[in-house]
C-alpha cells in the first residue's frame, strides 16, 4: 500500500470514529473480529486507528475494511468517497450539489420548528429526554432540522449549542435556520466556553433550513415551551456525562484500558479512591443541581457563581480531556486525608465541601481561549474564595500560580479548632495543588507518599507567608520551593 493510500484512509477513519470502543464495535459488528486480539486497548486513538490500518493491509483485508467502516457510517462523507474510489457502491444515491447530506427515511430525521406563539414542536425518533442519544454511535436520528432562528443568550439556543458542540462528526447531518449566524455564534463559544481543545467539525458541514413541504414536522410532534424544553435537553446531557464520567472512574481505578494520566494507580490508593468515589456518585445521581454544580466547576477556573455559558463544555469532548482528571484529582486528595472528607457541594464557592471547608475541583486545560498556563498567566486576578484548590491540568508547582497571580483573593480564615490538616498552619491563602513533578512522583508510590507532599505543599505555602511577614512593609520574599518538586 502506498503511503498516500495509507494516509487517505487513515483520514477518513479518524473523522468518522471518535474513541477505541467505536473502532472496537465496528469491527466486531462488521467483520466479526475483535480488535483487542490485534491492537493495544490502552493506546490513544490515531494509534490505534494506525495499528487497524496495519492488521488490514497484511491480511489482504484493506477493502474489508473500508466497506465495513462505510456500512457503519454510511453518511460520512470522507467514508463515501474512499468506499467509491475503491469500487464500492453506496446504498443510496448521490444527493444534489446544493446537498451536503444524502437521503433518509423521514422516520431519521428530528425537527425543531418554532410555532407563531413562539412555542416549539419538537418531533423525530427520539424525545427531549433522550437527546444525549445523538452523542452516541448509530444516533437515531441521521439529520437534525433546527427551523430556529438564532438568539444570543437565549436558554433554549444554549442548550442546543451545547449539543451540537459535542456531537459525534460524520453521524448527523444538520440544518438551522440563518446558517450563519448559528455557526458563527458556536464557534465564538466554543472558543470562549470550552475549557479544552474543540472539535472543530462540530462547524462544518451545516446548511441553511431550505423551504419546501419536506421540512413540515409530522402532526404527531410535541410542543414545548421554550425554557422548559431547554431544561428538558439540558437535564438529559446532564445525565449522560454523569453516567459516563462513572463508567471511566471506575475503568480508571479498575485498571480497565484507561491511558490517562491516571493509569496505572498503586492498588491501595486506588481502592482508597474508588471508596470514595462509592461515597460522591449516589449524592451526584440523586441530585441533578449539586451534579450540574461540580459539573460546571470542573470545567472552570472560577469558584465562585455559575455563568450562563457554564454548562456548555459538559458533554464528550471533555469527559476524558478534563473532567475525568479532575474528579481522579480530587479523588486522591481526598482519599489521603481521612480526617477530610469531602463531597460535592452545591453552594459557593467551589464544588466540594467538609463542614466550613471549601474546595474546588478543577479539571480545565484551557482558559479563555488559551492553553492553562498562558490563560493563568495573563490573568492578574483568579478570584478564588476556597479553601483548597486542585488543578489536575496544570504541570507547574503551586508557587508558579502564587507569582503570576499577586492579587490571590484571601480564603475564609477557618478558625484554630478545624480539623483539616492542610489548615494547620492557619494560613490566609487558598492551599493550591497542582499536577506537578511532586505529585506526579508521589502518585504511583501510593497514599503514605502522596499523603507526604500534599502536607508539604501547604508548609511550603505556610513558610512563604511566614517569610513576608518577618520581612516588614514592602518587602518581597523569596519564592519559596516545594519540597518534593525536585
Amino acid at each position: 500500500m502506498l503511503a498516500e493510500e495509507f494516509a487517505e484512509i487513515e483520514s477518513a477513519l479518524q473523522g468518522a470514529f471518535a474513541s477505541y470502543g467505536d473502532l472496537e464495535q465496528m469491527l466486531l459488528r462488521r467483520l466479526g473480529e475483535n480488535l483487542r486480539h490485534y491492537v493495544p486497548e490502552n493506546v490513544n486513538l490515531t494509534d490505534a486507528i494506525f495499528h487497524l490500518v496495519r492488521w488490514a493491509e497484511t491480511r489482504g483485508r484493506t477493502y474489508n475494511l473500508i466497506e465495513a467502516a462505510y456500512r457503519d457510517r454510511p453518511l460520512n462523507l470522507l467514508l463515501q468517497k474512499l468506499y467509491q474510489s475503491r469500487g464500492g457502491v453506496l446504498d443510496a444515491p448521490a444527493s444534489a450539489p446544493t446537498s451536503a447530506f444524502l437521503p433518509v427515511p423521514p422516520s431519521d430525521r428530528l425537527f425543531l420548528l418554532e410555532t407563531p406563539s413562539g412555542d416549539v414542536i419538537w418531533s423525530g425518533p427520539l424525545s427531549p429526554d433522550n437527546a444525549h442519544r445523538l452523542w452516541m454511535p448509530n444516533p437515531p436520528a441521521r439529520r437534525v432540522v433546527i427551523d430556529l432562528q438564532y438568539k444570543k443568550d437565549e436558554p433554549l439556543c444554549r442548550a442546543l449549542q451545547r449539543l451540537l458542540c459535542h456531537h459525534r462528526p460524520g453521524d448527523i447531518n444538520i440544518e438551522v435556520r440563518g446558517n450563519m449566524s448559528w455557526m458563527k455564534a458556536l464557534s465564538s463559544c466554543m472558543l470562549k466556553h470550552l475549557p479544552t481543545e474543540g472539535n472543530s467539525s462540530a462547524c462544518t458541514g451545516w446548511n441553511n433550513v431550505a423551504a419546501g413541504t419536506e421540512h413540515v414536522p409530522p402532526a404527531d410532534g410535541g410542543r414545548h415551551e421554550r425554557t422548559a424544553l431547554a431544561d428538558i435537553l439540558d437535564a438529559s446531557l446532564d445525565r449522560w456525562s454523569l453516567e459516563t464520567l462513572h463508567q471511566d472512574i471506575l475503568a480508571a481505578l479498575n485498571g480497565l484500558g484507561y491511558s490517562g494520566t491516571f493509569a496505572g494507580l498503586e492498588p491501595g490508593l486506588a481502592g482508597d479512591m474508588e471508596q470514595v468515589w462509592e461515597n460522591w456518585h449516589p449524592l451526584l445521581n440523586g441530585d441533578p443541581s449539586l451534579c450540574r454544580r461540580f459539573f460546571e466547576m470542573l470545567l472552570s477556573l472560577r469558584d465562585g457563581p455559575s455563568s450562563d455559558w457554564s454548562r456548555f463544555g459538559i458533554g464528550p469532548t471533555t469527559i476524558k480531556n478534563c473532567m475525568v482528571p479532575g474528579t481522579l484529582f480530587a479523588l486522591a486528595v481526598t482519599a489521603c486525608h481521612e480526617e477530610l472528607p469531602l463531597v460535592p457541594h452545591a453552594g459557593l464557592p467551589g464544588n466540594l465541601a467538609f463542614e466550613a471547608l471549601r474546595g474546588h475541583a478543577c479539571g480545565a486545560d484551557r482558559a479563555g481561549g488559551q492553553v492553562l498556563e498562558d490563560g493563568i498567566a495573563n490573568t492578574q486576578d483568579f478570584p478564588w474564595q476556597s479553601h483548597l484548590i486542585l488543578l489536575a491540568n496544570y504541570q507547574q508547582p503551586p508557587s508558579m500560580i502564587f507569582e503570576l497571580c499577586r492579587s490571590l483573593a484571601s480564603a475564609p480564615d477557618l478558625g484554630g479548632d478545624s480539623a483539616l490538616s492542610l489548615r494547620d498552619d492557619g494560613l490566609s491563602q487558598p492551599v493550591l495543588v497542582t499536577f506537578d513533578r511532586g505529585f506526579r512522583n508521589a502518585l504511583p508510590k501510593g497514599r503514605p507518599v502522596l499523603s507526604e507532599y500534599l502536607a508539604s505543599v501547604t508548609a511550603a505555602l505556610a513558610r512563604r507567608q511566614r517569610s513576608q511577614l518577618d520581612l516588614g512593609p514592602g518587602s518581597v520574599a523569596e519564592p519559596a520551593k516545594d519540597s518534593l518538586d525536585a
